[in-house]
C-alpha cells in the first residue's frame, strides 16, 4: 500500500477522537431512525471552511455555535452534533451529507487539516459503499482528480468480507492547489459484538473517513516548538 500522507503524524490525537466518536454515535443510532432523515436535514448547521482559513473566516462562513473562547497555538476543535460540511474551495467546493462527526486541526489559528465521518450513524457494508459512489461523483462533479486507488469498490467488499480486514483505504483525490483527500474505511463493530445486537442490526458496522490536507498549507502554519537550541 501506498504509504500514506504525512497528515497522520501532524494529527491531533485522531484515536481519542474515534473513541468519542463511537460514543456519539452509539448515542444518536437510535434517534435518526424514528422518521425521515430529510425532515431534520434542513436544521442542521452548516460549517464552511478550507484548507488555511483562519478561525475567524470559519466561523463567519459557518452558522454553527463553535464554543471556542481562545485557541492553543496546536489545537482541535471537536464537532459532535449533528452538521453539513462545506468546502468553501472558489473552484473545487463541495457539500458532504449530514455527518456527526468534524475534526479540525488549526495551527496558528488557521486549518491546516480536516477529518469528517459524513453520516449519522454507523452503517452497513451495502450503505457504505453506496456513500462511496456518492462521494465519489461529488468530488468528480467538484473538479478534484483521483490521485491514488488503494482499493476499487469490488476489493472493498471482498476484503470486508472475504479477507476480513478492519480498515481499508479507499482512494486518493487532489487539486491543482495541493489539496488532497484521503478516504479511510473502518469496521467498527462486528455482528456479534454486543452494540450491533443493542441496535437491533447484528451486522459488521462501518466508519467512513473523509481526511482533507494540505503539505503546504501545513508547513506554513505549523506550531515548532522552541526547543532552546
Amino acid at each position: 500500500m501506498k504509504k500514506l500522507p504525512s497528515l497522520f503524524k501532524h494529527a491531533k490525537p485522531i484515536a481519542l477522537i474515534i473513541l468519542v466518536l463511537v460514543l456519539i454515535l452509539t448515542i444518536y443510532h437510535n434517534y435518526f431512525q424514528r422518521g425521515n432523515m430529510e425532515q431534520f436535514q434542513k436544521d442542521f448547521p452548516v460549517i464552511g471552511l478550507t484548507l488555511g482559513d483562519s478561525f475567524e473566516q470559519v466561523r463567519s462562513q459557518s452558522n454553527y455555535h463553535f464554543k471556542v473562547r481562545s485557541l492553543l497555538e496546536s489545537d482541535l476543535i471537536v464537532v459532535k452534533k449533528p452538521f453539513i460540511f462545506k468546502y468553501t474551495s472558489k473552484e473545487y467546493s463541495f457539500s458532504l451529507p449530514p455527518g456527526l462527526f468534524l475534526g479540525i486541526s488549526i495551527d496558528l489559528e488557521h486549518v491546516t487539516s480536516i477529518d469528517v465521518s459524513p453520516h449519522l450513524e454507523y452503517i452497513n457494508l451495502e450503505d457504505m459503499l453506496t456513500l462511496l459512489r456518492t462521494l465519489q461523483q461529488l468530488f468528480e462533479q467538484s473538479g478534484w482528480q483521483v490521485s491514488y486507488i488503494y482499493n476499487s469498490l469490488e476489493e472493498v467488499r471482498a476484503q470486508f468480507t472475504d479477507t476480513k480486514e478492519d480498515i481499508l483505504g479507499f482512494q486518493e483525490w487532489q487539486n491543482s492547489q495541493g489539496d488532497e483527500i484521503y478516504i479511510e474505511l473502518e469496521r467498527t463493530w462486528e455482528a456479534d459484538d454486543v452494540l450491533p445486537k443493542l441496535l437491533g442490526k447484528p451486522e459488521d458496522l462501518f466508519l467512513v473517513r473523509v481526511v482533507i490536507y494540505n503539505k503546504g498549507v501545513s508547513k506554513k502554519y505549523i506550531f515548532l516548538e522552541d526547543t532552546g537550541d
